[in-house]
């Protein structure tokens, strides 16, 4: 199918108001784009809660903040996209109440690993994994493995909602049951941070090129992990919330680094970065950089990322 739009993708949204064809997720540079008029962290906070789809980035104010539009359009009754998550279940799954239990523990268990969610859930874990077959082919959830593991070989799996509003809404679902949206809102920054590599991938993969997953052993996370476009091995720590990163995150990450022997290691803190953290990083190989949070979006609103001759 061919969609002709215009330069503001006016067009784009147009179509997105058709019910019958669902379109796909846009890349995260195109949506900034047409989110140009939120300021640089409402548009981060809109990507991780929303996502990237077209017909839902149409449903909001730029007239309010992004804070605002979360708590008007997305966590209060009645709102355009309070109902989205629950129509879309009703749609594709008959006994929907019997697979709640088992997505609010993907979204709210530990490490989201099967026996956490089975745990979680309360059910025995025969009847989990029969229950996450059925998700993974409805394309509610998938399955991740530690990047660059084998998954034919790993014992380590992890589930995701590769929706990020279906993920948010089953993260909240006891206060969307009991309507309560301030709540939802109270917990939004600790939400945020969990979410924050996401958005930082998606920033790499734009100038970089290649492909991020997460990485992850009993010891520690590494939240996000690839290569780039010239299969050069990437790690990169974020952080949302809270301290601006002192002498010590650089020393974590780059111990880190050495032990995963990656070429390259990124801090991607948006509090920002101690005199200390700057003047030692510069001293460092070029292997550990520090990213700033409005040097990363800027870079998101340029025409064009990674190529590769």
């Amino acid at each position: 199918m061919l969609i002709l739009i215009d330069e503001d993708m006016e067009g784009l949204f147009e179509f997105a108001k058709t019910k019958d064809i669902e379109l796909g997720d846009l890349p995260v540079e195109h949506a900034m784009k047409l989110l140009s008029d939120f300021s640089p962290e409402d548009r981060a906070i809109l990507y991780m809660v929303i996502g990237t789809r077209p017909g839902r980035l149409m449903e909001l104010d730029p007239k309010l903040s992004a804070r605002e539009n979360i708590r008007e359009k997305v966590a209060s009754p009645g709102s355009d996209l309070y109902f989205d998550p629950r129509l879309h279940l009703s749609d594709i799954m008959r006994a929907r109440d019997s697979y709640v239990p088992q997505l609010y523990a993907i979204a709210t268990a530990r490490t989201s690993s099967m026996k956490d969610i089975s745990d979680a859930a309360g059910w025995p874990p025969a009847t989990v994994n029969s229950n996450m077959n059925r998700l993974m082919e409805m394309k509610l959830v998938e399955k991740h493995y530690p990047y660059g593991e084998d998954p034919e070989t790993t014992n380590r799996t992890r589930y995701r909602f590769p929706d990020p509003l279906m993920r948010f809404y089953f993260t909240n679902l006891i206060y969307y049951e009991r309507k309560e949206p301030e709540k939802i809102m109270a917990g939004l920054n600790a939400y945020l941070e969990k979410r924050f590599p996401d958005l930082a991938a998606d920033y790499l993969r734009f100038r970089f090129g290649g492909e991020y997953g997460i990485w992850w052993n009993f010891k520690y996370d590494i939240p996000v992990a690839g290569r780039d476009g010239d299969g050069k091995s990437l790690i990169a720590f974020t952080r949302w919330n809270g301290d601006v990163a002192k002498g010590e995150d650089l020393n974590m990450v780059r111990r880190v680094r050495r032990s995963r022997n990656s070429d390259r290691c990124f801090l991607i803190y948006k509090p920002g970065y101690t005199y200390e953290c700057v003047r030692r990083s510069l001293k460092m190989d070029d292997r550990v950089e520090l990213v700033r949070f409005d040097y990363m979006m800027e870079d998101l609103e340029k025409e064009e990322g990674f190529r590769k001759d």
